[in-house]
């Protein structure tokens, strides 16, 4: 009897047992256990270390610090805890970086030659104008350089801003910008002064050449006719004159008729002046303005004058945009990726 209780007092724990043990099952059934990684230690960074690897200045490293930001050094060492085996089929470090692209290259170097070569006639075309306005030879060599001064800050301050906006660097960028407006208006103010007196001076002796040369034509065409004219009186007098008797009064007359002959073959000798071989004192504005009459369009020359001068004199200071853009087309599509992971790093 006491090996039977015994033995169903062992059946009957057994049993409770293997009841827990089903009802643990399953409550732990579709549930993942995740098991508690052990604590890592990392030696801490300087700050200047960090601002080396970040790009940062120390002063944006230690305030983003002081509101609470750590540096993402826990997943490298992480990543550097647990390294993967390289398989055979994967490609060198070497090739992880994109190449750049080579019709970005070609892109960024035909921009940059047309920037220098936009730089260079601006360069030129103000350091004349300044030279021009001074009454003084050190006068005229003083504007030449500020001129030239002003129009080698309005190539290089876009491309510096741009540089110093990619590395967060916002107000000395702004500034920059700001600089390179003001040198830019200035060095636009000498190139429509240089562009209006030019044209300008052109425009006005093609004109005068045109009067001059339409003058002379109307000049003798009247001498023929005044000189027609006396032939014409002098004949009427001698014969009014010579009618009855040949007298002296007549031989006066007849003497005076050929004098007045003679006048009008001179006149009519005299070398012809050959046409002036211009058509209008400014032919692009004539053309432009003839073709806006035949549209419609109710526009001056003084319009398109007005016109020609803004475009011209802007497109001459707008080197250092084109520079600017050409220093982004030479960018890296690698490069620009790794600047943007590290800023929304740092910004994390």
């Amino acid at each position: 009897m006491a090996d039977d209780e015994a033995r169903r007092g062992q059946l009957e724990t057994w049993e409770l047992l293997k009841g827990r043990a089903a009802v643990r099952d399953k409550k732990m059934k579709g549930k993942v256990i995740q098991l508690k990684r052990p604590k890592t230690t990392t030696p801490k960074k300087s700050i200047a270390a960090l601002a080396r690897e970040l790009n940062l200045p120390r002063s944006t490293v230690r305030s983003r610090l002081a509101k609470g930001w750590r540096p993402p050094a826990v997943n490298v060492q992480r990543a550097q805890e647990q390294p993967k085996a390289p398989s055979p089929t994967s490609r060198p470090l070497a090739t992880l970086r994109h190449p750049l692209a080579i019709p970005r290259l070609v892109g960024a170097v035909i921009m940059a030659i047309a920037a220098l070569g936009i730089a260079a006639l601006a360069l030129a075309i103000n350091a004349q104008y300044g030279a021009s306005i001074g009454e003084t030879e050190l006068a005229s060599w003083t504007f030449m350089g500020l001129a030239m001064a002003v129009d080698l800050m309005a190539v290089a301050l876009p491309p510096a801003a741009i540089a110093l906006w990619r590395t967060r660097q916002r107000g000395l960028a702004v500034v920059a910008m700001g600089t390179w407006a003001v040198a830019a208006s200035i060095a636009t103010l000498a190139t429509i002064a240089f562009l209006q007196r030019n044209l300008a001076d052109t425009s006005a002796t093609r004109a005068a050449a045109l009067v001059v040369a339409t003058a002379t034509q109307d000049q003798r065409s009247e001498a023929i006719a005044a000189a027609k004219l006396a032939v014409s009186v002098a004949k009427t007098s001698r014969e009014a004159e010579c009618a009855t008797v040949r007298g002296p009064r007549c031989l006066q007359r007849e003497r005076d008729e050929r004098a007045a002959v003679n006048a009008l073959a001179a006149a009519v000798a005299s070398p012809v002046v050959s046409p002036a071989k211009l058509s209008d004192p400014d032919p692009q504005i004539a053309a432009v303005s003839r073709l806006a009459a035949w549209l419609g369009l109710r526009l001056g020359p003084d319009d398109f004058a007005n016109t020609r001068l803004v475009l011209w004199s802007l497109i001459l200071n707008t080197g250092g945009l084109v520079l600017a853009v050409a220093f982004g087309l030479a960018r890296s599509r690698g490069s620009a990726c790794y600047e943007g992971m590290a800023s929304r790093q740092t910004a994390s």
